[in-house]
């Protein structure tokens, strides 16, 4: 399973991996319908014991099985999964064996990216009002860490909040044996892309050897109209 945060290669990371000939990454053509390829084979329905649902084996079962036994892996997308305990339990309890690639970002690129989709869907906002963060910071020495960029935490943008990484991965590692997990930083992926691709392959024990011919093609890029202001970057990466 392909996980990680929000313009960190995730698409391209699981385009690479369909051309391998072991591998069967599954794509919304294989779900019975778009919500259930957005639910992640329904893992992220609410923690009630998933081998205790009827409905849910058989649900599994029509997605799976048409594949059950051809290929050494099949794959899937769930960018999300990190950030919700629930998943994670989920995925845990049905498939102990699963094996994670966590695709992760500078997380500062990463929501400049995010905002730079944005832009290019149709948004005028200026990155610094998508961040919202305060101009003045509180003065007394024992305010609240976030209290110094933000007036009300409830305020903190999604792609803000979850730039935190180290909760999501500590609860996989939590649940799932370091040895059934891999990172796959982007920076990495993206410059040095055909020996990024041989790691996968050696942590999913397939040949490292496999030469891909789809490597130089990016998915699902954003164009930046611009570099962020070093003012920014310093407070992002402050908080």
């Amino acid at each position: 399973m392909i996980c990680g945060a929000r313009r960190s290669a995730t698409s391209s990371l699981h385009y690479y991996l369909d051309e391998h000939p072991e591998i069967r990454m599954l794509w919304g053509r294989d779900f019975p319908s778009a919500d259930a390829l957005a639910a992640g084979l329904s893992y992220d329905a609410m923690f009630t014991s998933l081998l205790g649902d009827r409905d849910f084996a058989a649900r599994d079962d029509a997605v799976v099985g048409p594949q059950a036994g051809r290929y050494a892996y099949l794959g899937w997308r769930m960018d999300y999964s990190m950030y919700f305990p629930h998943v994670l339990l989920n995925l845990a309890e049905r498939l102990p064996e699963l094996r994670i690639l966590f695709s992760l970002r500078n997380p500062v690129d990463a929501i400049y990216s995010v905002w730079c989709r944005r832009r290019e869907r149709g948004s005028e906002e200026s990155f610094e009002a998508f961040l919202g963060m305060r101009s003045d910071a509180p003065s007394a020495a024992d305010a609240p860490h976030w209290s110094h960029f933000y007036e009300d935490p409830r305020r903190v943008p999604m792609p803000v909040q979850r730039s935190i990484y180290a909760p999501g991965v500590s609860r996989t590692l939590e649940l799932f044996p370091a040895e059934q997990v891999h990172a796959v930083p982007f920076e990495r992926l993206t410059r040095e892309t055909a020996e990024t691709m041989a790691q996968v392959l050696g942590f999913l024990g397939l040949d490292p050897g496999y030469a891909f011919k789809r490597l130089g093609e990016v998915r699902s890029p954003s164009q930046k109209p611009g570099e962020m202001s070093a003012e920014t970057r310093a407070r992002l990466l402050a908080f």
